[in-house]
């Protein structure tokens, strides 16, 4: 009965389109409708799709794996194993480390069918449980939850009181929509917690600087080699990556700002040595003699002018997909990218004018 309640099919998860036909670990745009997906799908999304189908192709490999050895490889099937496995990201729940169910537990005679079925070691495990999964997401939900290892159930205990008929929500999470669209398949028009990340655009600057600089060679103030030590500078300070921004304030985030002037500083002719002192100064808020403003007023004027072309790249997206007829592409996918376009013209516009 479980089974048959499930839905038959993903079309609104952005991976359930695009693994396609056949085993793949990489994203590939082969047919119309997944070429229509990639091409309009947020870089931040696009990444957490391809990263979920390499998750989906390893899992899959492990798994045929074990079916060969158990004699059963004749059960694999590539789109209803995608099927299976979105059945389990989309609904389950998380019990924990079992302890019970360590490899160093089991019997020694355990079947191959035992140790694919079981948790590996002490990982956390997970579990489908029915009638659960019914229960709708809302971000205004207010519940604890947890998993009652002696009496072996899962518990959820709203914190708010509900009237007979009112609807029970639990919260999937404090998610903004591209990770909603891209783990659950839908998104919320009135999501508080949506943001921009700017991740990709830093990404694909900092590879365009290089690519001049090794136009320039000799002529150059820096080297690619001097920006590679930038970035690493800035990942041992817990600083690179999650460059998000929201409609909650017009500040760009700490990371972002000190992750912009470092590499800005260089460029602005002080060199490797005279970058790093210039940012260890800023970031104490040591500026002697105002020596980082330019610096300060190029690493506040990028932000803008990135959201700027953001926010006319998320205006270009919203008249596209507007204008999309729906076949062969899910009209609720569609209908989903157009809210997460539209939220993204909003913060970039929003940052671009402060």
């Amino acid at each position: 009965m479980y089974i048959k309640s499930l839905p038959s099919s993903f079309p609104s998860v952005p991976l359930y389109v695009l693994a396609g036909a056949e085993p793949t670990a990489e994203l590939c745009a082969n047919t119309p409708a997944k070429r229509w997906v990639v091409d309009h799908l947020p870089p931040s999304v696009r990444l957490r799709v391809a990263d979920q189908l390499e998750r989906l192709h390893s899992d899959w490999t492990c798994t045929c794996t074990q079916l060969v050895k158990i004699g059963l490889a004749s059960l694999a099937d590539w789109r209803r194993y995608v099927w299976s496995w979105l059945v389990v990201n989309t609904r389950c729940i998380h019990l924990g480390p079992q302890s019970t169910a360590s490899s160093e537990s089991m019997p020694p005679k355990a079947s191959c069918l035992d140790m694919l079925l079981l948790p590996i070691g002490k990982r956390d495990s997970i579990a489908l449980a029915p009638v659960l999964d019914l229960l709708n997401h809302s971000y205004q939900a207010s519940v604890s939850t947890y998993f009652d290892a002696k009496c072996r159930r899962f518990v959820i205990k709203t914190l708010r009181p509900y009237h007979k008929g009112d609807e029970v929500f639990i919260s999937y999470g404090p998610h903004d929509n591209g990770f909603m669209l891209a783990e659950y398949g839908f998104v919320l028009p009135d999501n508080p917690y949506c943001v921009l990340s700017l991740d990709h655009a830093v990404e694909s600057w900092i590879r365009a600087i290089k690519s001049k600089l090794d136009a320039l060679r000799a002529r150059a103030p820096i080297t690619t080699e001097n920006i590679d030590t930038l970035v690493a500078l800035v990942k041992q300070h817990g600083l690179w990556g999650d460059f998000a921004l929201s409609l909650d304030t017009t500040e760009p985030p700490y990371r972002l700002q000190a992750t912009l002037y470092l590499i800005l500083a260089a460029m602005q002719g002080s060199g490797l040595k005279g970058a790093v002192s210039r940012w260890e100064c800023w970031r104490h808020g040591k500026d002697i003699n105002g020596v980082g403003a330019k610096a300060e007023a190029a690493t506040l004027c990028w932000i803008k002018q990135t959201c700027t072309d953001i926010a006319l790249h998320a205006q270009q997206m919203s008249s596209t997909i507007q204008t999309t007829e729906s076949s062969p592409i899910d009209p609720f996918l569609v209908h989903c990218l157009g809210i997460i376009w539209s939220k993204i013209d909003a913060i970039a516009r929003h940052h671009s004018r402060n």
